[in-house]
């Protein structure tokens, strides 16, 4: 009933941001292309397993070539949307034993050479005929190899992570990146471009909504459980136009503790908010003591609500704890339930709520109540 933390929803916005109407793995290959067109290193290793320093990749950022033609792609093909295959080496060698070179086709004088680079492969040959010919299994881009920034970048979009992908091609026999390789390509050229994409979309979305009073649900997401996190991430949903509205992190050096992660999160996305004239008349949050202190004290003029899926959760929760499994579905479905049909109606909630206490001892009307003395079911 809360937030899927994951989706910026649909714009109301015209282009640039028409794209994020798009479903999620559109969103990934248009990011994707985004970043094939920044400038990336002409040169590499030949060495699978080469790992250039930042300075290398960020050697480029700053030089526009001259020649535009010089960042476009071999051969004209779309590197992403562009099928692509898993092929061993033994079969890939098989077509270099003559000269590919064209309208020659005789017998080379050498075996192939091979270089592996990164995820990619280079094949040299050397024919009777003095032909020298060279086969790249990916398109160039500035003389790079497309997949070795298409994975790392795929990957970061999914939400991924590169370690547990990395053993998976450590199994496979699989060339690839280096790790810190991979982590400089998506810091260098995917986060940026994901930043960029995320504060258009922001802009828009605030100038959709300011000077508005809008209702708005938030909550809080740490990247570990307990008391051990280092980041939080607070995010607020505009209920009516359901747009992701703002969107904090916070790192707990900046904090006392872990605790403050969430509260502090929220406070600066209601800052925002108000710099960008945003009134918000009602928020719907989880039970935090912080928070309910925080909007009580310091936002008087905000309605606090609690969201009733955390609530369920809570109830859950304690009924598994003391073993009651039996009645756990039925009593978060009746909860439910209750506040569905309470029509705003505090006192009736509570009725509802606590008529539970008869219906499991099969009493089925008593007399300790104000708007409810009887079950709705048929007696």
């Amino acid at each position: 009933m809360i937030i899927h933390i994951a989706s910026a929803g649909t714009l109301l916005v015209d282009p640039p941001h028409w794209h994020l109407q798009w479903p999620k793995h559109h969103r990934v290959q248009h990011l994707m292309c985004q970043c094939l067109k920044k400038s990336i290193p002409e040169t590499e290793p030949s060495s699978s397993d080469y790992s250039p320093t930042e300075d290398d990749i960020i050697q480029n950022d700053g030089e526009d070539s001259e020649d535009d033609g010089e960042h476009s792609v071999d051969g004209g093909e779309d590197p992403v949307s562009d099928k692509k295959y898993l092929v061993s080496h033994a079969q890939l060698m098989k077509p270099f034993c003559v000269c590919n070179f064209a309208g020659c086709g005789k017998c080379v004088i050498s075996r192939p050479y091979s270089s592996a680079k990164g995820f990619g492969l280079t094949v040299k040959t050397d024919c009777i005929d003095g032909h020298e010919f060279v086969w790249t299994s990916q398109p160039l881009l500035n003389g790079t190899m497309s997949c070795n920034l298409l994975v790392p970048a795929a990957i970061f979009l999914t939400g991924n992570a590169y370690g547990p992908f990395s053993e998976i091609y450590q199994c496979l026999g699989l060339e690839s990146l280096s790790t810190r390789h991979c982590y400089n390509i998506q810091r260098v050229y995917v986060l940026p471009e994901v930043t960029s994409v995320w504060n258009l979309h922001n802009e828009a979305v605030m100038a959709a909504t300011g000077d508005q009073v809008v209702t708005e649900s938030g909550d809080g997401r740490r990247d570990s459980s307990g008391h051990c996190a280092t980041f939080g991430t607070y995010t607020m949903l505009d209920i009516n136009s359901r747009l992701i509205i703002a969107q904090q992190t916070v790192k707990v050096t900046e904090v006392k503790n872990s605790y403050w992660l969430e509260p502090v999160g929220l406070e600066r996305c209601i800052s925002k908010l108000q710099d960008h004239n945003v009134t918000i008349s009602i928020l719907a949050t989880d039970c935090h003591p912080a928070v309910q202190k925080m909007l009580r004290e310091d936002h008087k003029t905000i309605k606090h609500e609690f969201d009733l899926w955390h609530i369920v959760k809570g109830v859950k929760k304690r009924m598994l704890q003391s073993r009651n499994t039996e009645w756990v579905r039925m009593v978060s479905n009746h909860l439910w339930y209750c506040v569905c049909t309470c029509d705003g109606d505090a006192l009736l909630l509570k009725d509802k709520w606590t008529s539970i206490l008869h219906h499991i001892i099969n009493v089925h009307e008593w007399l300790s109540a104000e708007k409810m003395l009887k079950c709705e079911h048929e007696l």
